[in-house]
């Protein structure tokens, strides 16, 4: 469904280069279609003045800043809270119990909250940016979305075996 989403947006917005006012439906058209076109002459002066600013700036602006998922840091954080809460649990509760050092409290909450957490977050960004690079193609078929996504499960299983082999290592 991601991908199917973002190939929605990434369509709706090439569509804007086509825009033509007169197709647009709207849902009461006997009032709101004179009501809208009468608030449009007023702000762009004419209705082709409003087509050519949704066929130019506003579909450029439209592909700069939805060409790609820029989500801000804090959503990536929000995602992996699940799995950074449960070993803030787990450390606190060995913390509590008084019978465990410190040291290893503090050396399991980093090893296995933070670094996975971190692993977590890493994983994310790049099932986003493998999906939104998915997405850009206008073809679609089941083999093609099969393969797309065992590439995408064989990317998040190396990062996960990455982080498993440098967990043993460290």
């Amino acid at each position: 469904p991601l991908k199917f989403l973002w190939a929605q947006k990434r369509r709706a917005i090439a569509d804007l280069a086509d825009f033509t006012l007169s197709e647009v439906v709207c849902g009461n058209e006997s009032f709101d279609r004179p009501f809208v076109y009468s608030a449009i002459n007023g702000w762009y002066g004419s209705l082709e003045a409003f087509t050519d600013f949704v066929r130019g700036p506003l579909r450029q602006d439209l592909l700069n800043e939805f060409s790609t998922i820029h989500l801000p840091f804090a959503y990536y954080f929000l995602m992996a809270s699940p799995n950074f809460g449960r070993y803030l649990d787990y450390s606190l509760a060995m913390w509590r119990c008084d019978k465990i050092p410190n040291d290893f409290v503090w050396s399991y909450f980093l090893a296995m909250g933070l670094s996975r957490g971190g692993v977590m977050i890493i994983a994310m960004k790049v099932i986003f940016l493998l999906v939104d690079f998915f997405s850009a193609s206008p073809r679609v078929s089941v083999a093609r979305t099969c393969i797309q996504t065992s590439i995408i499960v064989m990317a998040i299983s190396g990062i996960v075996w990455g982080h498993r082999q440098l967990a043993e290592f460290c």
